[in-house]
């Protein structure tokens, strides 16, 4: 789980980093007109990490995939049935 979160990480980074390099070799690269859509795809790429680890904690780890079910059925998102339900497919 710990390489998929790292390799993530750096896929979802790379580009922003590297736009921001170059930037700072080269600071004509912000006259480009196509250069908006680059750097709005890369921040957003990026932005989207932070989003992605719970998904990949909940798909490689049974643990937190129970706990996950546990907190959402305290707070009565889940009937204790469906919890039931859920924990037994585990």
């Amino acid at each position: 789980m710990f390489v998929v979160v790292v390799i993530y990480y750096v896929f979802a980074w790379l580009p922003l980093h590297v736009l921001t390099l170059i930037g700072d070799k080269k600071p004509e690269i912000y006259n480009q007109e196509s250069i908006h859509v680059l750097w709005l795809f890369s921040q957003l790429l990026a932005f989207s990490n932070a989003a992605s680890n719970p998904i990949i904690y909940g798909w490689m780890n049974k643990n937190f995939r129970i706990g996950f079910l546990i907190v959402f059925s305290k707070i009565g998102c889940l009937k204790q049935k469906t919890l039931q339900i859920l924990w037994d497919d585990n």
